[in-house]
């Protein structure tokens, strides 16, 4: 089960900052998986995207 950050904010350093939480979050949850690790970066850049 993958857990995801909800991000609404209104300032996209804001968004930046969460995703960073998210992706050491799976960075802990996947320990040395990197695709993981992987996927979870591409998905917040589309997230960013959208800011």
């Amino acid at each position: 089960m993958k857990v995801k950050a909800k991000k609404t904010s209104h300032v996209k350093r804001h968004a930046l900052i969460a995703s960073e939480y998210e992706i050491t979050l799976i960075n802990l949850m996947y320990p040395k998986d990197l695709e993981e690790v992987r996927k979870e970066i591409k998905f917040q850049i589309e997230l960013m995207k959208s800011v």
